[in-house]
């Protein structure tokens, strides 16, 4: 068979598997999810067909068709298995997504398993200049064929509109079958794999590692001059923001990055200019602070408020970047510092790999972890009820957040007062109204506030503070901020406008009051209505008790010549004129 029957059947190949790709998709995202039931299948399924095709696609080339074949179906299902097993973790399959980090871990499996699979079906899993060229290569490969995607698509939208201007809809009606769309795309994308890789000596990851290498010199002045001010500035900002943590992470990360694409895959490529190397080395030199600094912030915040998902995947995060550090600064103690580092990225990577398999196990189940430590520190009165992430753990942290949840609902009441409003709340209230509530005063501390400074009619009424707590905080906040300096004063009577109990409340601005009416059934207060705008006077008049509540059409409030009525047909209320 000459080079060329070969390129041909090659392309013949990935073509076909790339439709068949397209293909799956469509059935997977468009068919199953209608004809099954079971979301967890179509997790496994659509999770399985993406490993396998995505990894089957990106390794014909550093492999042969069959030995990728073996890869994908080894590495692809044993990642897709694993995320099945870990979304077991939660009760409901959306909280899979919204509330665990077991997705995360999943694509690692994927990109990193791929080139040490391809070096280990060739026997090189030592060798990082095949680890290292086969992975960059996937990535270019894989950019290119997804811009010629695209470009692809633009030509058949332009030959479209084209054809229809002669009336020719041929075209548009073939791709209005959306199965045709998808096997079409996949088609594309793995022709033009193909190509690429027949041209992986110009399709080559060279040029985008020699870019990045360019960021090298400023990069290393942006960390010198944040080390240099530190002891200036103190670490108190460092301490203060979680969001911290993350951004020296993002920092290490993109360093360590910049720096094996100095060092690149063998000494002949590495960069050679002199600057380029000082920045090289002073990088690694300084990469362990920022690793220190990274997991020193963490640490500090979890010994304050616990372990939570997010603390515990930032935790392994800056240890690993701590790693580098240390992996990298010793490798400058010796003078083949180049190959140190290359081989040090070849453990570290195969530690990424370890860890994230082991994050969708039991053994690193973060959710149980958070929610145990939680639980414990709870009762052990190392938290208070205000720390406590108790929607979190009622709605985030899957079925161990039940467990746990069920462990603080067995409290005793007496021992930890509060404890089942707070866990009540949690299970009937969004995140958002949950934290709003518990991001400052509580509501009962609020209508506190507002009764000790507003006046009240009639004068000794009782029992309007427990009417207020049903209403929605939001509303509660809005009394509060409008009865500063005791400018504001509730009527609480019998209206007529609707059955139940109706209280209005004036509110005094600079220049003009606000009428608004609070209603609800019996003695619960549940909805917040704008009536009005009226004179400041007229507020000064109410305020004194200038006022009767006397029937119209129906029942009303009379101040200063005015009547404040319900106008039943419109279900709105209006400032009549007496005439």
């Amino acid at each position: 068979m000459t080079d060329l029957q070969s390129e041909n059947l090659t392309r013949y190949g990935m073509a076909a598997v790339g439709a068949i790709a397209g293909f799956a998709a469509w059935l997977l995202l468009e068919v199953l999810p209608d004809a099954v039931d079971n979301e967890w299948l179509l997790l496994w399924l659509g999770s399985s067909v993406f490993a396998f095709f995505s990894l089957l696609l990106g390794l014909v080339g550093p492999l042969k068709p069959k030995d990728a074949l073996g890869v994908a179906g080894v590495l692809g299902l044993s990642a897709s298995a694993l995320l099945y097993w870990a979304s077991q973790r939660y009760a409901e399959f959306d909280d899979v997504f919204e509330a665990g980090f077991e997705p995360a871990a999943y694509p690692v499996l994927l990109f990193i398993g791929a080139p040490f699979g391809a070096a280990l079906m060739r026997g090189r899993l030592w060798d990082y200049a095949y680890l290292f060229d086969t992975a960059w290569g996937i990535v270019v490969r894989y950019l290119a064929a997804w811009v010629f995607v695209g470009l692809f698509w633009a030509a058949v939208f332009l030959s479209n509109a084209l054809l229809e201007i002669v009336g020719i809809s041929i075209i548009w009606d073939v791709l209005e079958q959306e199965a045709v769309a998808f096997t079409l795309s996949g088609l594309v994308l793995g022709l033009a794999l193909a190509v690429a890789n027949e041209l992986r000596a110009y399709v080559s990851p060279y040029l985008l590692l020699r870019l990045l290498r360019l960021l090298m010199p400023p990069l290393v002045l942006v960390v010198a001059v944040f080390i240099l001010a530190l002891p200036f500035r103190g670490l108190s900002g460092l301490f203060g923001e979680f969001s911290a943590a993350g951004t020296l992470m993002a920092v290490a990360l993109a360093g360590a990055s910049l720096i094996a694409a100095a060092v690149d895959s063998s000494e002949e490529e590495a960069a050679k200019s002199r600057l380029m190397h000082l920045a090289t080395m002073a990088f690694a030199a300084m990469l362990p602070i920022l690793g220190v600094l990274a997991v020193w912030a963490i640490v500090i915040r979890v010994g304050v408020y616990g372990w939570t998902p997010t603390r515990l995947s930032a935790f392994v995060a800056a240890l690993f970047v701590l790693a580098y550090g240390v992996l990298y600064a010793h490798a400058l103690l010796h003078k083949d510092w180049h190959a140190r580092i290359r081989q040090a990225n070849i453990y570290h990577a195969l530690a990424i790999l370890v860890v994230a398999a082991l994050w969708l196990t039991p053994i690193l189940d973060a959710s149980r972890i958070s929610a145990n430590t939680q639980v414990s520190r709870f009762i052990n009165g190392k938290s208070t009820l205000e720390e406590l992430p108790a929607w979190e753990i009622v709605n985030g942290w899957g079925k161990a957040g039940h467990r746990a949840a069920e462990r603080l609902r067995a409290l005793d009441e007496a021992d930890y007062p509060g404890l089942a409003a707070v866990l009540e709340r949690a299970e009937t209230e969004s995140k958002w109204a949950f934290q709003r509530e518990n991001s400052g005063p509580s509501k009962a501390e609020r209508i506190a506030k507002i009764l000790a400074t507003a006046t009240v009619y009639p004068v000794g009424f009782a029992g309007l503070d427990h009417a207020l707590e049903d209403l929605q905080t939001y509303h509660i906040e809005r009394i509060e901020t409008r009865c500063v300096g005791e400018d504001c004063v509730f009527i609480v009577g019998d209206l007529g406008a609707q059955p139940g109990m109706q209280v209005v409340f004036f509110a005094k601005d600079d220049a003009r009051a606000e009428v608004e009416l609070l209603s609800g059934e019996l003695d619960s207060l549940t909805d917040m209505r704008f009536l009005a705008n009226i004179d400041v006077s007229l507020f000064e008049e109410v305020k004194a008790g200038n006022f009767q509540i006397a029937p119209s059409s129906m029942k009303s409030i009379w101040v200063g010549g005015k009547e404040i009525a319900p106008a039943a047909l419109a279900n709105q209320f209006l400032i009549q004129s007496l005439k």
